[in-house]
């Protein structure tokens, strides 16, 4: 009888041991999922500041070199501008994403120039 309770408690011991690891392990797995979340939040935090301040070159650069007028032309050279960099420093982002960001920027500048204040800058 004795050696059967000595069975029962070893088999007790390894039951609990193996659900604490699987405890741990899920908690890990929770913990990985949760850093991996907030490091692709950061990294695309990152990368819109990066955009935002990619589209202030270019509308400084396009502006500089096309002086006024020729808007489409500008914003062509611009987005080019920004699509280059982004690509260079591995960022993918869209058309779309670049000339709104191009946009915002002229806005901001417009603002400047009249003696109002700048576009808020955008949630991030």
């Amino acid at each position: 009888m004795h050696n059967d309770w000595g069975a029962f408690m070893t088999a007790l011991a390894n039951h609990l041991l193996e659900l604490i690891f699987a405890v741990l392990v899920a908690y890990a797995v929770s913990l990985r999922n949760r850093f991996t979340a907030w490091l692709n939040a950061r990294t695309t935090a990152a990368q819109r500041e990066t955009l935002h301040k990619l589209a202030t070159e270019a509308a400084a650069l396009a502006e500089s070199m096309m002086g006024g007028g020729a808007g489409a032309l500008k914003l062509d050279k611009a987005i080019k501008y920004v699509s280059d960099r982004a690509a260079t420093l591995g960022i993918k982002v869209s058309e779309q994403s670049i000339r709104a960001a191009i946009e915002k920027a002229v806005l901001d500048y417009k603002a400047q120039i009249k003696g109002g204040t700048a576009v808020a800058k955008t949630e991030q």
